[in-house]
């Protein structure tokens, strides 16, 4: 069973061949998975894991976000408020 597959089977109240996997993380924790792994991209992180679930998203095209003298920058919480991060 692949990925596709197993998640779908949970949706559609079946029993998969294993519990699908999902990951997030934080910038630093990335990059730094990224160095131990030899990878450039989040996507080679989530198969070498064998991460099932992928996370989705319309890009953000809204006015540009607020960024302070700290680094401290907007965040778009996906319909909610903005939230700094």
């Amino acid at each position: 069973m692949n990925s596709y597959e197993r998640v779908k089977a949970v949706d559609n109240h079946q029993v998969p061949d294993r519990v699908p996997c999902d990951f997030l993380a934080e910038a630093i924790i990335w990059k730094r998975i990224k160095e131990y792994y030899g990878v450039d991209t989040e996507e080679e992180i989530l198969d070498i894991l064998d991460i099932d679930i992928r996370s989705v998203g319309p890009r953000y095209i809204g006015p540009p976000l607020i960024t302070d003298e700290d680094g401290l920058y907007e965040k778009v919480i996906s319909g909610g408020p903005r939230a700094k991060r």
